[in-house]
C-alpha cells in the first residue's frame, strides 16, 4: 500500500525536515518530492517546470534545498518560491521510482546531458566520442598537425592532450594547430590529440563540463585551473614547503606547519592595524578570533613562510560585510560574518576528504554537526572537489575547525590551491591579526 505524506500551504523548511526525519523512523528511506516554483539565487531567476523536483537535501538555516537533476549528475541549489507543497514518499512506493521532474522545461540542462550520459561510459575514448570528438590524431614528435585540420573555420574548439603515461589535458583555443605547437613545447610526451569543433562562445562551458567528467571518474589530469587533482610537477609553493612535508602535514591533523621566517611588515602594511584595533573593540571579537585562529593553525600550509603570498587575511575589508576573510590563491575559503541572527561562518573543504571520513553520503557528518549546511560549489580554482559549509555559531565552528576527522578535508582543498599559485590579494594582508594568530597564548 502507497505511503505518501503531503505538506500544503508552503511550509517552512524546518518544518518539512522535521517531518521528513519523523516520517522515516516510522516507514523507512522516503524520497523527497517538491511541487512549485524555485529560485535559483547563482542566476537570480525563477523556474517553473512540470512534475515534482526531487531534493537531496535541505538547507533550513538558509532557505536553500539541494535538487538532483540528470539521475543525479547535476546538483542544484535552489530555493522555494511562490505557493509551493511536499510530498514526502516511501522508497517502496511507486511514485519514488518513475521519473520525477519534466527536465525538458529546463532549458539549459541540454548543455548537461550529454555530459551526464558520458559519465556512465567507462572508457575515454567512448566518452570524447559521445561528447562529439573527433577520432584522436596522432601527436608528431617534430612538425605541425596541420594536415589533420585544413579548415581553418574547424579550428576553434576544446581539445584533449593524452599523454604517453596516461594523464591527460583540457583545454579551449581558436587554432588547435597553434594550440598544439605551444604544448609541445613543454610536453615531450604528448601521444595524441582528441579535438571537438565548437563556437566561441561555448569554449569555457564545454572546458569546464569536460574537466569535471574526467575528475569524476579519477582520471590523471595536468591542468593546473579547475581541477582539484594535487599537481604532482614541483612548482614554486614546494620551495616553501616540500613533498615530504606536505604529506606529512596532510596525513597528520595534530601537526601544524609554523615553521619558517614571516615576512616584513612595511609601512604600507600598517594602514590596516587601525582596521584590526576596530575589530577587538567589537562585541563579535572575543566569539570570532578563537574559531580564526583555530582556521589558520589547522587549516593552512606554510602559514608563516606563505604568509601575504599565498594566502592572505583580511579584517572588516571596506564594500563587504564580512568581519574576517582568509583568500588562499583566487578563492576566499573562509569568512565570518554577523548578521541579525548572530555569527555566521563560511569555509571551503573537499568533498572526496569528508566521504572517506563521515561516508559518500556525509550521514555521519550529519549526525555530528546537526545544524552545518553543505552547499555544492562550482569556484573555477576549486575544481570539481570542493562543498562550502556554513556554521551558525561559534562553538560549532571552532568544534568544526579543529575536529581531526574535517582537518585533512580543509588541508586538501588548501594546498592544492597554494600549489597552484600566489594570492593576488595580497596587499590587504592585516599583519597585527596573524601576530595574535601566531601567539602561543591566544589574544585576550
Amino acid at each position: 500500500m502507497p505511503v505518501t505524506r503531503t505538506l500544503k500551504h508552503s511550509p517552512d523548511l524546518a518544518d518539512v525536515a522535521q517531518a521528513h526525519s519523523h516520517f522515516e523512523a516510522a516507514y523507512g528511506p522516503a524520497n523527497l518530492l517538491y511541487h512549485g516554483q524555485v529560485y535559483d539565487p547563482y542566476d537570480q531567476q525563477t523556474y517553473s517546470f512540470g512534475g515534482a523536483l526531487a531534493i537531496a537535501k535541505l538547507l533550513p538555516r538558509s532557505n536553500r534545498m539541494h535538487a538532483t537533476l540528470l539521475d543525479g549528475f547535476l546538483p542544484w541549489l535552489v530555493s522555494p518560491a511562490g505557493h509551493y507543497s511536499f510530498d514526502i514518499v516511501a522508497r517502496g512506493d511507486q511514485r519514488a521510482r518513475r521519473p520525477i521532474v519534466a527536465e525538458e522545461s529546463l532549458e539549459w540542462l541540454a548543455d548537461f546531458r550529454p555530459y551526464a550520459e558520458a559519465s556512465k561510459l567507462d572508457d575515454v575514448t567512448a566518452m570524447l566520442k559521445a561528447l562529439g570528438f573527433r577520432n584522436p590524431v596522432d601527436a608528431p614528435t617534430e612538425g605541425s598537425i596541420t594536415a589533420a585540420f585544413r579548415t581553418k573555420t574547424r579550428r576553434c574548439g576544446v581539445y584533449v592532450l593524452h599523454f604517453a603515461d596516461g594523464a591527460y589535458y583540457v583545454g579551449q583555443t581558436v587554432d588547435i594547430t597553434k594550440r598544439f605547437l605551444q604544448h609541445r613545447k613543454r610536453h615531450a610526451d604528448i601521444a595524441r590529440v582528441s579535438f571537438r569543433p565548437l563556437g566561441r562562445r561555448s569554449l569555457s562551458f564545454h572546458e569546464a563540463q569536460l574537466i569535471r567528467l574526467l575528475e569524476m571518474k579519477r582520471l590523471r589530469l595536468r591542468n593546473i585551473d579547475m581541477t582539484s587533482i594535487l599537481a604532482t610537477e614541483p612548482g614554486a609553493f614546494d620551495e616553501l614547503m616540500d613533498a615530504e612535508r606536505q604529506q606529512h602535514w596532510l596525513t597528520d591533523s595534530s601537526y601544524a606547519d609554523l615553521g619558517g621566517t614571516r615576512v616584513l611588515v612595511t609601512g604600507s602594511d600598517m594602514i590596516y592595524r587601525q582596521r584590526y584595533a576596530q575589530f577587538k573593540a567589537m562585541e563579535w571579537y572575543d566569539d570570532v578570533f578563537p574559531v580564526v585562529r583555530a582556521y589558520v593553525r589547522s587549516a593552512l600550509p606554510a602559514v608563516m613562510s606563505g604568509e601575504a603570498s599565498y594566502w592572505q587575511a583580511s579584517v572588516l575589508p571596506p564594500n563587504y560585510t564580512a568581519l574576517v576573510r582568509v583568500n588562499v590563491n583566487w578563492q576566499e575559503v573562509f569568512f565570518a560574518i554577523s548578521s541579525e541572527d548572530g555569527l555566521v561562518f563560511y569555509l571551503l573543504l573537499s568533498r572526496r576528504e569528508l566521504q572517506r571520513a563521515f561516508g559518500d553520503g556525509l550521514d555521519g557528518l550529519s549526525a555530528r554537526y546537526p545544524d552545518v549546511e553543505l552547499e555544492e560549489v562550482n569556484y573555477r580554482a576549486g575544481g570539481s572537489d570542493q562543498v562550502s559549509a556554513w556554521l551558525w555559531d561559534a562553538a560549532t565552528a571552532l568544534r568544526f575547525v579543529t575536529d581531526p576527522e574535517v582537518i585533512p578535508a580543509l588541508r586538501h582543498y588548501n594546498l592544492r590551491l597554494m600549489k597552484k599559485g600566489k594570492c593576488p590579494w595580497a596587499r590587504s594582508h592585516n599583519f597585527d591579526l596573524v601576530t595574535d594568530i601566531l601567539s602561543e597564548q591566544p589574544a585576550p
